[in-house]
């Protein structure tokens, strides 16, 4: 449990990022920076297992392992455990030949899924290894060549198998459990900008600290935490998958750039060994997108007082330079928003509510929708999370898929 440390660890660059904010910030463009923090377990929530097989031959070693590559590194996490499983060897790492997720000679891995496979199969390789190890070994301390294994007849062939007997299945009444048995840490910083006059949210960087346990390869860690945190980006700007009709490819979804993604990017770890990770390490995969969208949203709230509570975040003018439909709940959030500090050119709030309240009534039916119209005729001004409320049940109850009569008044008001 290394939260602390990490949080010690960001704050010297949490407040650098604040001050050059405060320095950068303009009527047209605020500043402002976001700070979340990610936890995230390794494993398939309760007993989890893997199994993987070393064979000595002439030449060095192969190691069989279903640990699936869909672009993490699984080979790079694969060969590192096994080079430092079997140190004692000497045997170099062009030496160790890897043959991967051919499921009619290599065992069952399980799914590279739920960041477990450097800890599962990791575990499993490890095994494995030190199995062929000890079987190599002399009672001088030396070890036995390939030919004096096989005069011997020691076998050349072993297969690893481990299991997270420390984790369990959680409660389905009470939900409490102990699914892993190694987690993740992380810190994570966005720094942003929103032009004041469209929404548009660019981050213009990024810092991160992990603690993912003791690292096997910092290129492919580093690797995962930069994809992860783009995703986390997309996830929280741009990218958007309900629309059946519109969101029908890469493109539409909102899929990032290399554009939305910063050139200022910084990535630290702390490494704290796990107790149930091969050679202290834990996984790695999922860490960076447990909360780095939560870190950009932050940041869009400390720069504008705006708190976006649907993704992806909207951009969108103004309410004074509003001009057709509203088509979606986070606009009418930050439509009726309470802004935390004063922003050029938006109305006053108690007035806008007053003429808010007063568009809204025409649209409602008495008998149909009784609550709404008590509440909208009370004389006080009512306050804004009542407003969405009330919009978003009429939207959903009688035009539940296309623009509602009362986006429409409210993009008139």
């Amino acid at each position: 449990y290394s939260l602390p440390q990490l949080l010690e660890a960001i704050r010297p660059s949490y407040e650098a990022a604040k001050q050059h904010a405060a320095e950068n910030s303009t009527d047209k463009v605020k500043r402002g920076v976001g700070l979340s923090i990610g936890i995230y377990g390794c494993g398939l929530d309760g007993v989890d297992s893997s199994e993987a097989t070393v064979e000595l031959t002439p030449d060095g070693v192969i190691l069989y392992s279903s640990w699936e590559d869909h672009g993490q590194g699984a080979d790079m996490g694969a060969l590192g455990t096994a080079h430092k499983a079997l140190e004692p060897l000497g045997i170099a790492p062009d030496k160790i030949k890897l043959v991967m997720n051919d499921t009619a000679i290599t065992p069952n891995s399980g799914p590279a899924g739920g960041s477990r496979s450097q800890v599962m199969t990791g575990n499993a390789i490890k095994n494995a290894c030190e199995q062929l190890v000890a079987a190599m070994g002399k009672p001088d301390g030396s070890f036995r060549t390939y030919d004096e294994m096989v005069t011997e007849g020691i076998p050349l062939r072993y297969t690893g198998k481990w299991t997270m007997s420390t984790a369990s299945n959680c409660d389905l009444q009470t939900a409490q459990g102990s699914p892993f048995g190694v987690y993740m840490y992380g810190m994570f910083m966005a720094e942003v900008a929103v032009d004041t006059k469209t929404g548009k949210t660019t981050v213009e960087g990024f810092t991160a600290i992990g603690d993912v346990g003791k690292i096997n390869n910092k290129l492919v860690v580093d690797g995962q935490m930069y994809g992860g945190i783009a995703q986390g980006i997309g996830l929280a700007l741009s990218e958007d998958f309900e629309d059946l009709e519109k969101h029908t490819t890469m493109l539409g979804c909102g899929i990032p750039y290399a554009k939305d993604i910063p050139d200022k990017f910084d990535l630290y770890y702390i490494e704290t060994p796990r107790e149930h990770g091969p050679f202290g390490a834990a996984g790695v995969g999922e860490l960076p997108l447990t909360s780095s969208h939560v870190a950009v949203i932050n940041a869009i709230k400390d720069a504008t007082g705006v708190r976006v509570r649907h993704l992806p975040a909207p951009d969108m003018p103004p309410l004074h330079q509003q001009r057709g439909v509203i088509h979606s709940r986070q606009r009418l959030a930050l439509a009726i928003k309470r802004p935390q500090q004063a922003v050029p050119g938006v109305v006053d709030e108690q007035q806008h509510m007053g003429e808010l309240k007063e568009r809204l009534l025409p649209q409602l039916q008495p008998g149909r929708d009784a609550r709404q119209h008590r509440f909208l005729r009370r004389p006080d001004q009512g306050g804004a999370a009542r407003l969405i409320i009330i919009i978003l049940q009429v939207n959903s109850k009688h035009q539940p898929h296309a623009p509602s009569r009362l986006g429409a008044a409210l993009h008139q008001h």
